[in-house]
């Protein structure tokens, strides 16, 4: 994107968080292109909506610059929908984005769907369990609902086999049993009106043969509802979408979604039904990519490995690296020329666990040679979905390592704004109490 990182590096200080949005508007339109081009193909008379899902990352410049390429978003709590609410207060949203909203719909979350319906935005909660319908149906509010089938598992798609209750891992949705007794419910209810069907893939999806045929296992479920309820008009995939956190992995997006395309027609012509409006809720794809972090090696020290302890706590900026062996890409900012030699990359706090590794903590990374006194900067790549929002911000992390400077980056707008500088030890002692003079009086 001819942005110099290593200038950049020397601009600001590290540690330093990197946010580039415009990758963020090129995911979104790219897989767009994509669906367009395929239903152009296979002449599929139904559309293809792309929500975000904003649990992948909440920040505003992220959310805001999705809305500027989506019309469908996804919330999953009582909490997330808040933003919503907050930019439809401030017109960045509209009547014409749908809100899908996702997650155990406890009474606040209703309260706050039903809010959104009353500002005129279009909002569809999507039914998880019998009291949420109960509750949604008790608003007397007229709306869009859908119902959620139990899917999350690649082995389990493929079977479809969610009848025996010792199958069940999985705490979201309705079985198959359940589907058509909800639906009929909903029917019955003077307010609500069935218009999505959703299913969630929980991995990331490996290959693409077996995904669609658990894909179609559940498309069929669909059909069985459309034929007995003309106004159901969406089906929601969410999840799956892989994303390159490695430099030598590759993935067919195109034959995936050619699959995915063809595979609705033929299923709905087979079962002589219109062609749905297909949403696809994509979270981690969306902006995992878009963000980086750049630190410096503060020492290197050699036992019987060599290591390059970073400026940083790895375990708490990139907590999917240990918490579900998560690989990053990590690359050196500077130093190319130099000979590269295999070291483990450590955090610097007292933490054995603060370090990188995926499944073996002897994991090493090919790095620049360096000795003492040498600047050596290095980036972790792919960190812009989940890894802040797990890890926290704003707040006191182990070892009461502070969060870095905050860059973000426009090239549509040819703009670099600095956001946030280093968190400082006062903010960090006044969130832990250590300002407020009565608390500690009291153990003087």
């Amino acid at each position: 994107k001819n942005i110099n990182l290593y200038e950049l590096s020397q601009k600001y200080d590290s540690p330093l968080e990197v946010a580039y949005l415009d990758m963020i508007s090129e995911r979104i339109i790219k897989l767009k292109e994509l669906f367009k081009e395929s239903i152009e193909k296979y002449n599929y008379k139904g559309t293809y909506n792309y929500a975000y899902a904003t649990k992948a990352n909440y920040f505003c410049e992220v959310v805001s610059t999705a809305c500027k390429n989506v019309k469908f978003i996804e919330t999953s709590s009582s909490y997330d929908i808040n933003i919503i609410i907050k930019l439809a207060e401030l017109k960045m949203i509209d009547s014409t984005y749908t809100i899908i909203c996702n997650g155990f719909k406890n009474e606040k979350y209703i309260e706050n769907i039903v809010k959104l319906l009353k500002m005129r935005i279009k909002v569809i909660p999507v039914i998880e369990n019998y009291k949420e319908l109960e509750d949604l149906i008790n608003t007397k509010i007229k709306m869009q609902v859908g119902i959620r089938y139990n899917s999350d598992f690649d082995s389990k798609l493929i079977k479809n086999n969610f009848k025996d209750k010792d199958e069940f891992d999985n705490r979201f949705g309705f079985e198959e049993r359940e589907i058509h007794d909800v639906a009929k419910k909903i029917n019955k209810s003077k307010n609500l009106t069935l218009k999505v069907f959703h299913f969630h893939f929980g991995g990331i999806i490996s290959n693409i043969d077996n995904y669609i045929k658990g894909y179609a296992n559940i498309f069929r479920i669909y059909c069985s509802l459309k034929k007995q309820y003309e106004e159901l008009q969406y089906f929601d995939f969410g999840g799956g979408l892989p994303v390159k956190y490695s430099l030598d992995y590759s993935f067919d997006y195109e034959k995936l979604i050619e699959n995915i395309v063809l595979k609705s027609k033929e299923i709905s012509d087979a079962e002589k039904i219109e062609h749905p409006d297909l949403i696809g809720e994509h979270g981690r794809y969306t902006v995992a990519d878009h963000s980086f972090f750049i630190y410096k090696v503060d020492f290197n020290k050699k036992n019987n490995n060599k290591w390059y302890i970073l400026n940083t706590s790895i375990m708490n900026m990139t907590p999917d690296a240990w918490a579900i062996d998560q690989e990053f890409t990590i690359l050196p900012i500077n130093k190319w020329n130099k000979k590269f030699e295999s070291v483990l990359i450590g955090g610097e706090t007292c933490d054995p666990d603060d370090r990188y590794f995926i499944n073996n903590k002897n994991i090493k990374v090919g790095m620049p040679t360096i000795s003492d006194g040498e600047d050596l900067y290095i980036g972790i790549f792919s960190v812009g979905a989940y890894q802040e929002t797990i890890s926290g911000v704003g707040g006191v992390h182990h070892c009461m390592i502070p969060e870095g400077e905050e860059v973000i980056i426009s090239c549509e707008g040819k703009k670099e704004l600095k956001v946030n500088g280093v968190q400082t030890k006062e903010e960090m002692l006044d969130i832990l109490g250590y300002t407020d003079k009565k608390i500690l009086k009291l153990f003087k």
